[in-house]
Formats: structure tokens, sequence, C-alpha cells
């Protein structure tokens, strides 16, 4: 038996590669394909790459590449239709709402099952008129996925009866990569503590607030660091605002190895829906300030983390020199954080049920 695999029209291989500064070894796409491709007879990848991945996919993987996304919109879900027709695929594992542009159809026109991968409400990143077009557009292509993989009660409502749920953490982790991390040896030499920032550097990820905020640590705490990983379109703009011990590091390669060299992790997003960096900071055990925006309540509570408003400095940094002063509190508030996602953000675990799911519908051998 066949499945497929459907990358999001937003995203490709390499952009996900760039995006964690060249770094493979944890990408969960790759691992999830190699999870599939154990229990299926073949696995056929469908993305908008412009190279072939095949040399880091298992040997009966096939990559199905549409070398721009625009053509991979036009006519991705003709070819899908097309190879599941062909080699009898029997799931279409769909990564993300704006994937299912693909998918549309296909079990309309083969009878395959779509199962959806739902890390959020796609039109909950958008406002006005345009909030209202995407949330009629993502109301009709939730009809053509038989399963839904949760994270949360709102998709579960806006889902409502159009298909079976299994509720289960998005942007779950490989937590062995994070826990086999060793530390960096450039932010070792830093002395004092150390705050750490992974985002790029766009205003929907408000760093210049982060920065003011900092500045105000700083002047009670001289010798705290902020680590600024990414890169963006505000990045000059940051720069010029960053007082001393301000470090912008650009697309860092090795996250986790940051992340087990910091103290604390800080998210100023005025919107994230999302947010796998801060997944990653809960799993490494970091205490955190983050804004009470988008989805980041889903992951992090009053038991995990401090929440406060957005745009605000002065909380920002209130809260930051709170957990620098109180480091009983924070190594807490820290360990709370990383049993949580052992809990419920295990990728490992996570991608056997979904298998153990499939495998109670529709069976994985024929």
């Amino acid at each position: 038996m066949n499945a497929a695999f459907v990358m999001s029209r937003h995203g490709s291989f390499e952009e996900i590669v760039k995006k964690m500064g060249g770094e493979e070894s944890f990408m969960v796409e790759l691992f999830v394909i190699k999870k599939y491709a154990e229990r299926f007879e073949k696995v056929f990848v469908f993305s908008h790459d412009t190279r072939k991945f095949e040399n880091k996919f298992p040997e009966n993987c096939t990559h199905i590449r549409f070398f721009h996304p625009l053509f991979y919109l036009l006519f991705g879900w003709m070819f899908l239709a097309f190879f599941t027709a062909k080699h009898k695929i029997k799931i279409v594992y769909v990564e993300s709402i704006s994937g299912m542009l693909t998918a549309l159809f296909v079990n309309k026109l083969t009878g395959t099952k779509v199962i959806l991968d739902y890390l959020y409400l796609w039109h909950t990143t958008a406002d006005g008129l345009r909030q209202s077009v995407i949330k009629r557009l993502e109301n009709f292509l939730v009809n053509f996925a038989d399963y839904f993989i949760v994270a949360n009660s709102d998709i579960v409502k806006f889902v409502g009866s159009r298909g079976e749920t299994l509720k289960i953490g998005a942007n779950a982790l490989l937590l062995d990569v994070f826990e086999k991390a060793k530390p960096d040896k450039k932010l070792l030499k830093m002395k004092g503590k150390k705050i750490i920032f992974v985002g790029r550097l766009i205003d929907v990820k408000d760093p210049l607030t982060l920065i003011e905020a900092f500045g105000k640590v700083n002047i009670k705490f001289p010798d705290t660091h902020l680590i600024m990983c990414g890169d963006g379109e505000l990045r000059s703009e940051c720069e010029k605002a960053a007082g001393k011990n301000v470090h912008f590091l650009g697309f860092a390669k090795d996250i986790p190895s940051l992340l087990k060299t910091t103290d604390i992790f800080a998210m100023s997003s005025v919107f994230d829906a999302s947010p796998r960096a801060l997944v990653e900071a809960m799993g490494t055990g970091l205490p955190i300030v983050a804004t009470k925006v988008g989805g980041i309540p889903d992951y992090l509570d009053e038991k995990t983390g401090i929440l406060i408003e957005p745009r605000n400095s002065d909380l920002m940094a209130e809260k930051l020199i709170y957990l620098i002063s109180h480091p009983g509190e924070a190594r807490k508030l820290g360990d709370n954080a990383r049993k949580k996602i052992a809990e419920k953000y295990d990728l490992e675990k996570n991608v056997k049920k979904q298998l153990d799911f499939i495998e109670s519908r529709i069976g994985v051998t024929e």
C-alpha cells in the first residue's frame, strides 16, 4: 500500500533548510516521511522545490517537484490525482491547510483518504476583508479532508462534524536532538545571563520591542546578553536600536546548542499562530517570557512560563528582570515546560499515534 506526503503551498524543503540555517538533522518533515516510509510500500512526496531531496529520504520515496509555488498551486492537484490513481495511493498526508489546495478533489476523484495535519486556523493570520476571504476558502477546503490531526479545541470546533479528529500536539519535536545537544562554545565564553530570541526579524515578531526591553534589563544587570537568532527586513533597524551586549547571529545553524547555552527565552510577537521556536525552547527547559497572542497560550501557561501583552517593553523588561532575580522560580517554570513537551509534543510518539490511527481506519498493508 502506498502513501503521499503533500508539503504546504507556503513551504518547500529548501525554504525550511534556509530558515534552519542549513541544519537538516531536526527537520520534522523528514522524520515524518521516514516513519511513513517504514509503514508503507512507497511514499510519494510533493513540494515546489527546485532540487531533489531524495538523497535525504528512504529508498522507497519519490520526490515530485514543482519548481515554483504558483505552478504547484495551479497544477499540483492534477499531478497528485494522477499519481494517486496510477500507484493506488491509499492515504494522502497534507502538511497544513494551505496544502489542501494541492490535495483538492483528490479524495473525490480517486476515493483516497486525506489526513490533514491542521497546525493552525489559516484565517487567523490575516485581518479585515482578507481574513473573511481566507476563512471562506478554509471552510471550503476542510470539506476535502477525511481525518484531522489537530492541536487545540478551536480547530476541533472549526472542523465540526466534517471528519474524524486525532487531537495531538502540533509542532512536535525530536526531543532526542535537543536533549543530546552540546552547548555552543562561543556563547559559553560570555559571562552573565543570556536571553535568546529565535525568529525572523520582521514586524509581526516585533524584535524592536524586545531590544528596547533588553536595554532596560541591561541597566540593572550590565553583564546580561541578548542573543538574536534570525534575519529579516528589520535587521538593520534592529542593529541601530541595539545597545551593548546584543548579538545578531543571523540564520543560526544549530538552534538546540544555542538554546542549551542560554538562560531565558523571549518571544515578543504581536501574532504567532503556531510557533515552533517556542516549543523548542520549552523542550530545552528554558524559562520563557512570551506575548499572549495567537496560538502561544495553547502551548504556554502560568505553570510553564510568563505571558504578557504585546508591544509593551516595560512589562517585558520587568518579567525578564524577575526571572533573572528569581533563579529558583525560573528553573521551576523551565522544568514544567520541558515536562509538558515530553508529554504532549514528542514527535516520535505523535507520529506513531498518527500511523496507528490510519491503520485502524484503512490498514497499511494489502
